[in-house]
């Protein structure tokens, strides 16, 4: 696609509603997210909201950095499809001036609508979580979940 004259890569980006992604540590999430993003977001798999993505298996150390990008590249909120990245959330979204979404806060927010019971009476509502042993040593979810 060849660019006019009056745009730049910059003006490109700057779409409504433009998704930022900090791809995960494994390519296979954020492949995965994509499939989930368009499916959810598409008319009849001929439209998807717009993004931008900035990924490397080798993340971890720049973070901050691909977050940043993509505030500048015209982002209207971030998500990182890697749950272990979440560790370093509170870290990497520090100063940022757009929507950063918490996995663990997504997932608390969406079952909190979902009005859930315990099984028994007087017992806690208990979740499953399917994820690595290093995300549950981490306390990505619970921390989020018993926060609600």
């Amino acid at each position: 696609m060849a660019l006019k004259r009056s745009q730049t890569p910059n003006s490109l980006l700057r779409q409504p509603y433009t998704i930022g992604v900090i791809g995960g540590v494994s390519v296979c999430s954020t492949l995965i997210f994509f499939e989930k993003l368009v499916r959810w977001s598409s008319k009849d798999g001929q439209e998807c909201v717009p993004f931008v993505v900035c990924s490397d298996p080798a993340l971890i150390g720049d973070l901050q950095q691909k977050r940043l990008f993509l505030e500048q590249s015209g982002a209207c909120c971030i998500v990182m499809p890697c749950h272990l990245s979440h560790v370093w959330h509170s870290e990497v979204s520090k100063g940022c001036s757009l929507p950063f979404l918490h996995v663990g806060d997504c997932v608390a927010m969406e079952l909190s609508k979902t009005n859930l019971r315990p099984l028994e009476a007087g017992s806690n509502v208990r979740i499953g979580v399917l994820a690595t042993g290093a995300t549950l040593k981490a306390g990505v979810y619970q921390e989020k979940l018993q926060s609600q």
